[in-house]
C-alpha cells in the first residue's frame, strides 16, 4: 500500500514540472499573420508583406485603399529570407500558425524559390499547410487592396476558395507549401502553383453609403483564381490557363468537379468521375507515354437538342467530349513539353516505375528526354446522368 502511494506521489510531482510551456507567448503580444506576400527588390533585398490581424479591439477607423478594418499591413526586408521574417515592425511576436497562403511575386519566383525552401525546411516555427500561389504581373502588392468577396481577408479568401471553388470547377490548383517541397525533391516531378492575376473589377457598389468615401471614378480590383503556375527545379518557367490547367488535373487524377463545354452546340457535361492510367515505352533510347483517361459524365445542360435516351445521339455526344479532352489534354501535355522543358505531370516517376533499370540513366535529364518523349492521349467518357429531365426541353415527348 505504501508502495503504491509513493508511486502516486511520484507521479504528482512530476507532472507540476510539466504543467506549463516555457515557450509560451501571450496572444495580446503575438503578430497574428494571416498571409504574406514575398518580393525581391532591385537591389536584391528580400521584401515581405504580412497580412497582419488587427486586435478586435483595435478596429481603428475605415480602411484605406479598399483594406478592411482587421487587418494590419507590415512592410519587412532584409538580405534574406530570414532576416525579413523578423523584420517586425509592430514589435510583437511572429505568429504563423495561422497563416492561409504563401504568395509570390512574378519576379521573386523567377529568380528562383531555393531561398524560401531552405528557410522553411529549417525553421521549426513555420506552417507547411499555407497554399502557395504566384502573382501574375509587376504589381503583386495590388492584392491587398483587392475585393476578397465575402471574406476579410486575403489569406482567408484563398483558403475558402479551396473548398468551395475546387468543387464546382477545377481550372485551378491548390498547392500547400509541403506538396510544393515533395514535389521539388522528387524526381520524375516537377511542381507547380496557384496562380492569381489581379484584374480590374467592374461591378459597381449598391449603394453610394456602401461605397464609403471612395472615389467613383478610382478603379477597384479583385482577385482570379485560375490556371497554374508551372516551375523547373526552383524557378519560374511559365503558366497555364483555364482549360489547360483542367486537363493537368484530369491527367494527375485531381478532379473534383470540372463543366466542360462542347464549342459547336453549347453541350455542357460535368464530370462526375476520373481517372488516368499512364503507361510508359522505351525502344532505341525514345520514350512513349500513353495516357488514358477514363471520364464519367452527367449532362447539365443539352445545347444540341441530343435525346440521351437513345443509344445513338449518347454515342455521338460521348464521342465529342471524347475528341474535346483529347484535345485538351493533348495540348497541355505539348506545353509543358516545348513551353516548360518541365515534367510538371510526373511522368517520369511512372518511368521510375516501369522501367527502373533505364531510370538510372535518365533521371538526369529527364525533362530533357521528356520534352523530346512522344505523347498518346486517349479519353473514354460516358454519360452517366442526363439531370432531372429525360428529353431534349424542346421536345413535348
Amino acid at each position: 500500500m505504501k508502495k503504491k502511494l509513493c508511486c502516486v506521489f511520484l507521479l504528482i510531482t512530476i507532472t507540476m514540472f510539466f504543467s506549463g510551456c516555457w515557450s509560451r507567448t501571450e496572444p495580446k503580444n503575438l503578430s497574428v499573420t494571416n498571409s504574406v506576400l514575398i518580393d525581391i527588390k532591385d537591389d536584391g533585398k528580400i521584401q515581405l508583406t504580412k497580412e497582419v490581424m488587427k486586435p478586435s479591439g483595435d478596429s481603428g477607423g475605415k480602411g484605406d485603399g479598399g483594406m478592411k478594418n482587421s487587418v494590419v499591413l507590415l512592410n519587412c526586408e532584409g538580405k534574406t529570407v530570414a532576416e525579413a521574417v523578423r523584420d517586425e515592425l509592430n514589435g510583437k511576436a511572429l505568429f504563423g500558425g495561422n497563416l492561409k497562403a504563401r504568395l509570390f511575386s512574378e519576379k521573386f519566383a523567377k529568380k528562383g524559390m531555393m531561398p524560401v525552401l531552405d528557410f522553411l525546411s529549417r525553421d521549426h516555427l513555420t506552417d507547411e499547410t499555407s497554399f502557395v500561389a504566384v502573382i501574375k504581373g509587376k504589381e503583386p502588392k495590388r492584392v491587398y487592396s483587392s475585393v476578397t468577396g465575402m471574406s476579410d481577408m486575403v489569406g482567408n479568401y484563398i483558403d475558402e476558395l479551396s473548398k468551395t471553388q475546387i468543387k464546382i470547377k477545377n481550372e485551378s490548383v491548390y498547392v500547400t507549401t509541403l506538396d510544393f517541397i515533395k514535389d521539388y525533391y522528387e524526381d520524375g516531378k516537377q511542381p507547380v502553383a496557384g496562380l492569381i492575376e489581379i484584374v480590374e473589377d467592374e461591378s459597381k457598389p449598391e449603394s453610394s453609403s456602401q461605397a464609403g468615401s471612395q472615389d467613383a471614378s478610382e478603379k477597384k480590383y479583385k482577385i482570379v483564381y485560375s490556371g497554374l503556375a508551372a516551375f523547373k527545379d526552383d524557378k519560374l518557367v511559365g503558366y497555364m490557363n483555364a482549360n489547360e490547367t483542367r486537363a493537368y488535373n484530369l491527367v494527375t487524377d485531381k478532379i473534383v468537379g470540372a463543366v466542360v463545354s462542347l464549342p459547336d452546340n453549347l453541350t455542357s457535361g460535368k464530370v462526375t468521375k476520373s481517372n488516368s492510367k499512364i503507361k510508359t515505352d522505351i525502344e532505341n533510347g525514345q520514350v512513349t507515354i500513353s495516357v488514358n483517361t477514363k471520364v464519367a459524365l452527367s449532362v447539365i445542360q443539352d445545347g444540341g437538342n441530343f435525346d440521351v435516351n437513345k443509344i445513338g445521339p449518347l454515342k455521338t455526344l460521348e464521342q465529342k467530349f471524347n475528341k474535346q479532352l483529347e484535345t485538351e489534354i493533348a495540348a497541355s501535355i505539348q506545353k509543358a513539353q516545348t513551353e516548360f522543358q518541365s515534367d510538371i505531370f510526373g511522368f517520369g516517376g511512372y518511368v521510375h516505375i516501369q522501367h527502373p533499370k533505364e531510370w538510372r540513366n535518365m533521371k538526369t535529364n529527364w525533362d530533357d528526354i521528356f520534352s523530346k518523349a512522344k505523347v498518346n492521349v486517349r479519353v473514354d467518357s460516358s454519360v452517366v446522368m442526363s439531370g432531372e429531365t429525360k428529353n431534349a426541353f424542346d421536345q413535348k415527348e
